[in-house]
């Protein structure tokens, strides 16, 4: 089935019509011992701008990695690693960075609250 032009037309006019929606969305190129990271601010009416940063592997970098994200106000992130490198990545994001959608929405993933996802650096015990 195709679609005539007077049907197409409209079509193009009715979506033009809808708010364009500001999106902001990290990429992690995952390395053995350091971490390329981008920021991609995908502006509704301007040109999109990009914010590039180096972070290290250490559980302190990957603290830094999360806060910069979280002030950067990241809807989402995607990751590309080789090996095993982006499991503690994976770990310091889901522990310490949660995204601006869920943070407003209160949401959490398949189910589970934001809280139990998204949790606090681990309590320590008293001697």
């Amino acid at each position: 089935m195709t679609l005539g032009k007077a049907t197409a037309r409209h079509a193009l006019r009715s979506r033009q019509k809808e708010p364009p929606l500001a999106y902001t969305i990290a990429g992690i190129d995952v390395h053995k011992r350091m971490l390329a990271v981008v920021v991609s601010d995908l502006a509704a009416d301007a040109e999109d701008a990009f914010e590039r940063r180096p972070f290290g592997s250490t559980p302190t970098q990957l603290r830094r990695l999360a806060d910069w994200l979280s002030e950067r106000q990241v809807d989402e992130v995607v990751m590309e690693s080789t090996a095993q490198y982006w499991r503690p990545v994976w770990a310091a994001l889901e522990r310490h960075w949660m995204p601006r959608a869920r943070a407003r929405a209160g949401a959490g993933w398949r189910g589970t609250s934001a809280r139990s996802v998204v949790r606090g650096p681990p309590a320590r015990e008293s001697s």
